[in-house]
């Protein structure tokens, strides 16, 4: 009976850990702008680095923040690893902007809202979420 509840746990405490997508389009990123509404690196709130930035996410794989009429350009690109949605950001500048450097793992997404999730090979782990401004 005790291996019957360990197994229902264990399994618990797998599907709590699994992606919850709603599997936006890279057409439904695009047509939006979008906002960072949390970033937490190591337990920390750096979410005020992004303040004012608006993301628009373009075909070629560009997206610019734009806060203030400067741009700052940058790379993304969804992919698939190991059955995980990945959404990869990468910007040359600013320094601040190299936070936004990794290959995100999409935990949850719709209209609304993107959810990412990244942990270093040190077991760091940061959070992401942008949110869609209309």
């Amino acid at each position: 009976m005790k291996k019957i509840w360990v197994l229902i746990l264990c399994a618990l405490s797998l599907w709590s850990c699994t992606s919850d997508n709603a599997s936006l389009t890279d057409n439904d990123i695009q047509e939006g702008k979008w906002v960072v509404s949390l970033y937490i690196d190591r337990g920390v709130d750096i979410t005020s680095y992004f303040s004012g930035y608006l993301f628009e996410f373009k075909e070629a794989s560009v997206v610019n923040a734009t806060k203030d009429n400067v741009v700052i350009k940058g790379t993304w690109a969804r992919t698939t690893d190991e059955g995980k949605n990945k959404l990869t950001l990468q910007f040359s500048n600013p320094d601040s902007f190299a936070d936004l450097n990794e290959d995100w793992i999409v935990v949850k997404e719709d209209a609304t809202a993107i959810e990412l999730m990244h942990e270093s090979k040190e077991g760091h782990i940061a959070q992401l979420i942008l949110q869609a401004k209309n």
